[in-house]
């Protein structure tokens, strides 16, 4: 009998150990995933927090990590070395991972090892993790530099913080009491976190607003509203006539598959048919891998496979902006230099943004869905090329007939509230149903982000309206509330 109990016993001991094993080996690669893409995310808010933006660590950290859903990223530890310009962050016995600094690039976080180095001792061009197509250039390219930043002349072109007297067709009351309402916190547990606004009329910024920590010259993370400025960039090429809309046969990957027949258009209305998981609610879906996990953002995007017939279905694939921008840097060659500094030579400095910076992935190509530090005022000079018709001081920016294409409805969205690159309808995140019957212009346009970042182009009312955030729960942020409200200034007026 106690032999047999032994036995038992000893089949029991093993079940659970087979058990046990087989769980590790579902779920032990997902955790070590998850830990390796959250240590990755805080590694690159915290290095563009402190080295792009220029803010305090203790100010990073407590207000870009202090919602809820990622309060878990205090169990992370982190290093600066402000003097090497390299960030680090860990989680217990697993290994740290890296962002480095380069001016004007902003920071780019490499792979998940770094080969036969430490930290400490990052050598030029370090190699990254086997999965790397190229090697990281750790010295920073030669950066375009204007001959003057023109900081001392008025807006648009320059920086000065002075103000032209208030617009007598504007109610200066209500105009204040929309930005009061857009910094109030309610009681409800929800979150506005609301960081910066700005409003443009007649091309006059008349009003601008900050939080705690930051001004008009702090650079802030603007996630998808860099889409938009892909979409510019992407006109920039074609004006040039390296790229067309028509293009096909895109990448080498797509020659013996019907993703050759995907456009650069198609692209552009996120029509291509690939398959590509975005979603913000879960922490390892493809958005979060490609800005993550991998080396190279475009390429992940590129070889994923169609789900649908390309131009028969729109999805929202932050995949597509980086494919846009891996085809636009092979368009230089092999002038990396150039590539680099394009963005900031045909864009950012004619329109006097000059603090803004487009950041790389470790393949050192822009990351053209989600990576782009500006300041409200920037914002509204680039919603304000777009209110242009792509003019600047009677130069021409972007092609004639570019921006109606980049509003226009792309036939393939049910909603109809996406166009190019640019959103046509506010999406239901950002609005609270208590408030569905506001009408807004039916010629509003906008960029937007993650988190509430919003530039909102109304032409017939010559106006640009930026709101920069920090909002991640639905309905907490109304932009078509706050919309409301700002243009309740102009109608009182009158």
């Amino acid at each position: 009998m106690a032999m047999a109990n032994i036995s038992t016993k000893w089949r029991w001991t093993l079940a659970i150990c087979a058990a046990l094993i087989m769980i590790f080996l579902f779920v032990g690669p997902q955790v070590t995933a998850l830990i390796s893409i959250a240590s990755g995310y805080k590694t690159k808010i915290l290095c563009s927090g402190v080295f792009v933006s220029k803010r305090k660590e203790p100010d990073v950290v407590s207000e870009d990590f202090a919602a809820e859903d990622i309060k878990f990223l205090d169990l992370f530890t982190t290093t600066i070395n402000h003097e090497k310009k390299w960030v680090t962050s860990h989680l217990f016995l697993w290994p740290d991972r890296i962002a480095v600094y380069r001016e004007g690039l902003g920071c780019t976080l490499l792979g998940n090892t770094v080969l036969n180095n430490t930290v400490s001792d990052l050598p030029d061009n370090t190699p990254l993790d086997s999965s790397a197509p190229a090697k990281f250039q750790k010295n920073t390219p030669e950066i375009y530099q204007p001959d003057t930043l023109d900081s001392h002349l008025f807006w648009p072109r320059g920086s000065s913080n002075t103000l032209e007297p208030f617009p007598s067709n504007v109610n200066q009351s209500k105009l204040n009491q929309a930005f009061d309402w857009a910094f109030e916190e309610e009681s409800q547990g929800k979150h506005k976190r609301t960081r910066a606004l700005a409003v443009v009329h007649k091309g006059k910024l008349i009003a601008e607003r900050y939080a705690d920590h930051l001004s008009s010259q702090t650079p802030l993370h603007s996630w998808s509203m860099t889409k938009s400025m892909t979409n510019a960039l992407t006109g920039i090429m074609i004006q040039k006539k390296s790229l067309f809309l028509e293009d096909d046969n895109l990448f080498i990957q797509w020659q013996h598959d019907q993703r050759g027949d995907i456009t650069l258009d198609q692209l552009l209305r996120m029509s291509s048919g690939l398959s590509f998981y975005e979603k913000y609610d879960e922490y390892i879906t493809d958005v979060s891998v490609m800005l993550y996990g991998v080396p190279d953002a475009g390429l992940f995007a590129i070889n994923k496979q169609l789900e649908s017939e390309p131009n028969t279905k729109w999805h929202y694939s932050s995949g597509t902006s980086n494919i846009i921008h891996t085809k636009i840097k092979s368009t230089f060659l092999s002038d990396l230099d150039a590539y680099l500094n394009f963005p900031r030579k045909l864009l950012f400095e004619p329109l006097g943004m000059h603090n803004t910076t487009m950041e790389t992935d470790a393949s050192n190509t822009f990351i053209g869905s989600s990576y782009v530090y500006s300041t409200a005022r920037d914002w509204a000079r680039f919603g304000l090329l777009y209110l242009q018709d792509g003019m600047w001081n009677d130069q021409r920016i972007l092609p004639e007939g570019w921006v109606k294409y980049s509003r226009s409805d792309n036939g393939t969205d049910p909603h109809h509230q996406y166009a190019a690159h640019f959103w046509l309808q506010i999406p239901k995140f950002y609005k609270n149903s208590q408030h569905d019957e506001i009408s807004l212009p039916e010629d509003m346009f906008f960029a937007m982000g993650y988190e509430g970042q919003f530039v909102t182009m109304i032409p017939s009312r010559d106006l640009v309206i930026v709101r920069m955030g920090l909002t991640r729960q639905a309905g907490a942020w109304d932009q078509a509330l706050f919309v409301e409200k700002i243009l309740t200034a102009f109608e009182a007026a009158k």
